[in-house]
């Protein structure tokens, strides 16, 4: 008797549930790797939460000296500007002072001047009679050779007569080596040949005279030329240093 061929089956793993397996292990690895990820994401966001909270912690401690120090060095910009203000406000009132004071001084000169000046023409007409030249007193304008005078005529007549006529002003000096003589109307640029005069007593007249450039003045010479009278009855001559006065 003849025997049947047997049939074996050999066991082997399914196929889907190789794939299940395949899947799973995917899905663990995948699954893990999200955790270690956003276990470091969550790690550094708290490390910066907790960063903000230590600078929010030490701000207050770490920047109020900072802030107490701009304050006070703002108060004392402040206050230096209002010293230099101060300073410049008294320096500027001493200065102001200062130029006062030399004005003040200057009108006293001047004034002691007049006073010495009225004085020898006071004493001029106790020894003098009639028609004089009493006093004549030249200072600078300021001007380039330009110069103002002050001119005093007595009248010591006993009777009360008015007095009347003009008085006539030459100076006297050097130009190119050369001597020259200027009249009035060269020296006050004018046509007229004097100064007109009217009074019973007293009269001080005045003016301005200029010198021409690079004449170099010696002498002044005044004359008095009464109404009537062709010639000059009174000449006084000075020295330009002596009635010049700055």
């Amino acid at each position: 008797m003849s025997k049947k061929p047997r049939l074996i089956v050999q066991h082997r793993p399914s196929l889907i549930k190789q794939a299940v397996v395949a899947v799973l292990g995917g899905m663990l690895i995948v699954l893990l790797s999200w955790m270690v990820l956003d276990y470091s994401h969550w790690h550094y966001v708290y490390g910066r939460m907790k960063l903000g909270e230590v600078y929010k912690s030490a701000a207050p401690t770490d920047l109020a000296p900072r802030l107490d120090l701009q304050a006070e060095n703002e108060t004392l910009r402040e206050q230096i500007a209002i010293l230099e203000r101060s300073a410049q406000v008294d320096k500027q009132a001493v200065l102001d002072v200062q130029s006062h004071f030399r004005e003040l001084q200057d009108q006293i000169s001047k004034l002691k001047e007049e006073l010495e000046f009225y004085r020898g023409i006071v004493s001029a007409t106790k020894h003098g009679s009639g028609l004089r030249v009493q006093g004549l007193q030249l200072s600078a304008t300021g001007e380039e050779r330009q110069y103002h005078f002050k001119l005093v005529l007595t009248n010591m007549d006993k009777g009360d007569k008015v007095a009347s006529g003009k008085v006539t002003m030459s100076v006297e000096g050097h130009l190119g080596g050369a001597t020259q003589t200027l009249d009035y109307a060269t020296l006050a640029g004018t046509a007229a040949d004097g100064l007109p005069f009217r009074f019973k007593h007293f009269q001080r007249l005045e003016g301005t005279i200029r010198v021409p450039p690079g004449f170099d003045p010696a002498r002044v010479g005044v004359g008095v030329v009464p109404d009537g009278d062709r010639d000059a009855k009174e000449i006084k001559s000075y020295e330009w240093g002596k009635v010049v006065t700055k």
